[in-house]
């Protein structure tokens, strides 16, 4: 906000004849302009914005979520104790670099090495023709 103080004292000088009507102007104009937040620039165009919808996606985070999910899917058939950990890793390192899409990757990177343990359990008891 303008303190108002100083507008008027601006004026009395003005009015004293210290200040020329020029003068005045250009101290008013200072003064005016440096009350505005920085968060807001007269210049600033509001119109033609991208509209984000909610959602902030780092860009640099969504090749780790891919790989996490990718990870997570392979781990159903291949290898599920490396891949599922593999995945996990990626996921929870996105999220700690601030996606938070890097927490579901990550659970459900452990959900499917779970279940890619249970998977393997049951074609391989069958192969050795136990229970």
């Amino acid at each position: 906000m303008v303190d108002p103080t100083k507008l008027r004292d601006l004026a009395s000088l003005r009015d004293s004849g210290v200040l020329s009507e020029d003068e005045f102007e250009n101290e008013k104009k200072k003064l005016l302009n440096t009350s505005i937040s920085p968060a807001y620039t007269p210049n600033q165009s509001v119109y033609n914005q991208q509209p984000n919808m909610g959602f902030n996606i780092p860009q640099e985070q969504t090749g780790l979520i891919v790989a996490s999910y990718i990870c997570a899917f392979v781990s159903l058939l291949f290898c599920p104790l490396v891949m599922g950990i593999i995945g996990m890793v990626f996921g929870f390192y996105a999220k700690s670099e601030g996606d938070e899409r890097g927490t579901l990757a990550g659970i459900v990177s452990l959900i499917c090495m779970i279940i890619g343990m249970f998977l393997g359990i049951l074609f391989w008891s069958e192969a050795m023709g136990g229970y």
